[in-house]
């Protein structure tokens, strides 16, 4: 198909940004750009699994909040314990999910990480800490479903999403 290759010209190898809008907008998704509700959070920060260790790691800060700066974060630090719960795979979904539920700003909030200095350095146990306070989450957009689709956009949306 030509246009594979438009497209990856002018939008992977190219600098045209992804037209989201329009493209959303076929099947009725309005796309409501970044919120400006504060909101609490654990800093912005994307947790993944280092399969060597099996712990909890922060493996982005690209979106890091100015509560994760707060904090003080780094990549590749190894989560450990939150507010005194350890935290593992198995837990990390209660025991993040019991905090955000009863979490108020101006509350301490304490991580235990494991950090190196270097790669060939010994992991040390590192006390991040702050008191809570509420942010606009970097990058979080709202998609809304519009009010009024047309018939030809409402053909778009089912086929894409299946019909609700």
């Amino acid at each position: 198909y030509p246009e594979n290759g438009d497209f990856f010209k002018r939008y992977v190898a190219g600098s045209e940004p992804l037209p989201i809008e329009e493209t959303l907008a076929l099947a009725g998704i309005e796309f409501g750009g970044q919120s400006k509700e504060k909101e609490i959070t654990l800093g912005g920060i994307s947790i993944g699994l280092n399969p060597a260790t099996n712990k909890l790691v922060i493996v982005n800060t690209a979106n890091m909040d100015d509560f994760g700066k707060a904090m003080g974060y780094k990549e590749y630090d190894e989560l450990v314990k939150l507010n005194g719960k350890k935290l593992t795979p198995k837990n990390a979904q209660a025991v993040v999910g019991g905090y955000m539920s009863k979490v108020k700003e101006g509350d301490r909030v304490t991580i235990i990480v494991k950090r190196k200095k270097s790669e060939n350095a010994r992991a040390k146990k590192v006390k991040l800490s702050s008191k809570v306070f509420a942010v606009i989450p970097a990058h979080k957009s709202n998609l809304v479903l519009s009010k009024n689709p047309t018939e030809k956009q409402m053909e778009v949306r089912d086929a894409w999403i299946g019909k609700h």
